[in-house]
C-alpha cells in the first residue's frame, strides 16, 4: 500500500522527482473554523474504511468488518442525515485469513447502487496472491447485492503490483468514472482512472491520473467537482521523502489533470496522509490523517484527522484544524448541504462513527 516501504525515497529520489513536477506547499491564511454540531455517532462498533453515496434522501454506507473469522462488505443506511444508523445488508463475506477485503465505496446511479471494494487473495501465510477490484450493484436499495463486473484484476507478482482503494464518481456525461491506485513496483504507484458507459458492467483502458510522469507513491485518491467547472483530485504521495497531501486540477471532468502542487505539508518530517475533499457550500473541504501529535506511530494509521479548507478554489489554504483525535482511523467525508458535512472515521473504543459539523 502507499505508506509501505517509505524508507525506499531517499534525498536522491526526492531531488529527482521534484524535479519532474511542480511541488508548491500552499497553506495560508485562507482561515475558516470547522465546528462539530453533535457527538460522533456510532454506526457499527466493529466497522472501518465506510463511504456514502445519498439516494432519495437517504444515505447508503458501504463499510468493512471482521467478525468470527469472516470478513465482510456490509451496507447500512441513515434516514436523518446521519443522525442514526441501520444495517441494511451484506455486500459480500468471505474466510478473513484468504481476504484482503475493504475500501467499500457505493455509489448511487439513478437509483440502482454500486459497490466497489478490494477484494484480494491470500495464500495460507498470509501472502497475497491476487488483486482485484470488485463491483457488486444492488436494486432493492442496498439489502441484496449481487456481482456485476471487475473493475480491475491481475496475479500478484513481484516487485509489487497491487490494486488499491476505489472511488466512483458519475461524469458529466452519464459515464461512471472509477479512479483507484496501481503499484508500478515497490518505490512507484501512479493513481488512474476507468470509464463505464453501460452503468459498470465494462470498462474503459486506462487512463491516467497522477505519477505517470514521477516516481513515487500517489495514492488514496478523493474527487470532488470545485468551482469554475473543474475537478480537484487530492492524494497522498512521498516526493519530499516524507508523506504529504497533493492535489491536481482536470478542467475537463476528469480527462486529463494538471498543475501538481502540495496542499499540506506535515511538521518536522512527519506524515500526512489518506486524505479525501468534498465541496461545501463554495469552500473546498480536505481531510486526512496525520501522525504529528504522535511520530512514534508506524505510519498515520490511528493519528489525528485534520481537515483544511480552501474558499478560493486551492490557490491558498488554511491552517490545519483537528477533526478527531489520536486513534483515528481512515475517514471519509460528505456533503449534507451548503454549511454541513459528515466526516466518517473509527475510532479507538467506538468503532466506525459519523458526525456531523458545520463550516
Amino acid at each position: 500500500m502507499v505508506r509501505l516501504l517509505r524508507s525506499l525515497f531517499t534525498a536522491a529520489l526526492a531531488l529527482s522527482t521534484l524535479a519532474n513536477a511542480a511541488v508548491v506547499p500552499i497553506v495560508g491564511l485562507d482561515k475558516r473554523d470547522v465546528t462539530p454540531v453533535a457527538d460522533p455517532v456510532v454506526v457499527d462498533s466493529r466497522g472501518v474504511n465506510m463511504r456514502v453515496t445519498l439516494r432519495d434522501g437517504v444515505l447508503i454506507a458501504g463499510y468493512s468488518t471482521i467478525e468470527n473469522g469472516r470478513a465482510y462488505i456490509r451496507s447500512a443506511q441513515s434516514t436523518n442525515n446521519g443522525k442514526s444508523w441501520t444495517p441494511l445488508g451484506i455486500v459480500t463475506d468471505r474466510v478473513a485469513s484468504e481476504t484482503d477485503l475493504s475500501n467499500a465505496f457505493p455509489l448511487n446511479v439513478n437509483g440502482r447502487l454500486l459497490m466497489a471494494f478490494r477484494n484480494h487473495d491470500k495464500d495460507t501465510s498470509g501472502k497475497l496472491t491476487h488483486y482485484r477490484l470488485t463491483i457488486c450493484e444492488s436494486t432493492d436499495g442496498g439489502v441484496k447485492w449481487d456481482f456485476l463486473s471487475q473493475l480491475d484484476e491481475r496475479a500478484a507478482v513481484t516487485p509489487k503490483n497491487g490494486l488499491w482503494e476505489p472511488f466512483l464518481r458519475i461524469a458529466k456525461d452519464g459515464s461512471i468514472q472509477a479512479y483507484y491506485s496501481a503499484e508500478n513496483n515497490d518505490g512507484d504507484q501512479d493513481n488512474i482512472m476507468k470509464r463505464s458507459t453501460n452503468g459498470g458492467k465494462d470498462w474503459s483502458s486506462v487512463i491516467p491520473v497522477t505519477g505517470s510522469a514521477v516516481t513515487a507513491r500517489d495514492g488514496m485518491m478523493g474527487v470532488a467537482e470545485i468551482g469554475n467547472n473543474q475537478l480537484m483530485v487530492v492524494f497522498e504521495s512521498q516526493l519530499t521523502g516524507h508523506m504529504g497531501i497533493y492535489a491536481m486540477i482536470s478542467t475537463n471532468d476528469g480527462a486529463t489533470w494538471q498543475s501538481r502542487r502540495q496542499i499540506y505539508a506535515a511538521t518536522s518530517g512527519n506524515e500526512a496522509g489518506a486524505p479525501q475533499i468534498i465541496y461545501v457550500g463554495g469552500t473546498i473541504v480536505v481531510n486526512f490523517m496525520s501522525n504529528e501529535a504522535k511520530p512514534e506511530l508506524p505510519d498515520v494509521d490511528g493519528g489525528e484527522q485534520k481537515i483544511i479548507t480552501s474558499t478560493n478554489n486551492g490557490e491558498s489554504w488554511s491552517a490545519a484544524q483537528v477533526l478527531s483525535g489520536l486513534g483515528s482511523h481512515w475517514p471519509g467525508l460528505h456533503t449534507l448541504d451548503s454549511s454541513r458535512f459528515l466526516s466518517l472515521y473509527s475510532f479507538n473504543g467506538k468503532g466506525l462513527v459519523s458526525q456531523e459539523f458545520t463550516l
